[in-house]
């Protein structure tokens, strides 16, 4: 829990960072899998040509492609934005008659103010439902006193709808068990997608890993679960029915 916490205020400080930074330095910013203008001014510049740009897993494209031009403001478009993160972009023109080369980023993706604010809404749904779990957990603990043949007898001899709700109410805390796993499951999905649109590939793919070994870890976790409860029912029938049985005899 107080991971799960330091990592949602952990995540608040960066979306601040972010958009403290935009507002500073006027950071150019993209959609992935969209084009993007990367513009350039320059009032004594006959011409601009871009030569390189540099990709988010450190990958160098050679451009070597003149800019166009719209008076004194020079653009290039560019398409090849599949990866989330930083793309730094380098130019270089004829100021004031001289060759003079600079760069300049510009950021695909990316978790805005609003975004963020529904991130961090249903982490802290998923630290609820975890902490009710828990509590659900101790309050049925697996231990609980047994029910015998002859109450579970009498409770479906007086209620069958009631007896199996019973039966049902003896066995929460297999819910909360599913309830930890899936909201713990859901919350590093979660995080593991803000982490990666705010371009944090090293640390996205340690999460990925996470994320498919919980994913693969739910099949046998709800087998378990479905399993236990039919083999419970079952035999609690069966005792109802011996029972009856026996009763009849007599």
């Amino acid at each position: 829990m107080k991971l799960a916490l330091f990592s949602i205020i952990f995540l608040i400080l960066i979306s601040i960072n972010l958009v403290v930074a935009d507002q500073a330095g006027g950071i150019l910013r993209g959609e992935p899998n969209t084009c993007i203008k990367l513009p350039q001014e320059c009032t004594s510049c006959t011409y601009v040509k871009l030569t390189t740009i540099t990709l988010p897993d450190l990958t160098q494209l050679s451009i070597q492609t003149n800019m166009v031009q719209d008076g004194t403001s020079y653009s290039y478009n560019f398409c090849n934005t599949s990866q989330i993160g930083t793309y730094s972009y380098c130019f270089v023109g004829d100021v004031d008659g001289t060759d003079t080369s600079a760069c300049k980023d510009a950021i695909i993706g990316g978790v805005n103010p609003v975004q963020m604010s529904i991130y961090i809404f249903f982490l802290l749904v998923c630290l609820v439902v975890t902490f009710l779990s828990i509590k659900l957990i101790k309050n049925n603990p697996v231990g609980q006193d047994k029910l015998d043949s002859n109450k579970l007898y009498e409770m479906k001899k007086l209620h069958e709808l009631q007896f199996y709700f019973t039966l049902i109410k003896r066995k929460l805390w297999i819910f909360g068990a599913f309830g930890i796993y899936l909201s713990l499951f859901l919350f590093i999905t979660l995080l593991n997608q803000i982490v990666y649109d705010l371009g944090l590939s090293q640390l996205s793919n340690l999460l990925i890993n996470f994320v498919q070994i919980m994913a693969w870890g739910l099949i046998p976790f709800v087998l378990f679960w479905i399993g236990y409860l039919i083999v419970f029912f079952y035999k609690s029938t069966e005792e109802v029915i011996k029972q009856e049985f026996g009763r009849f005899r007599e």
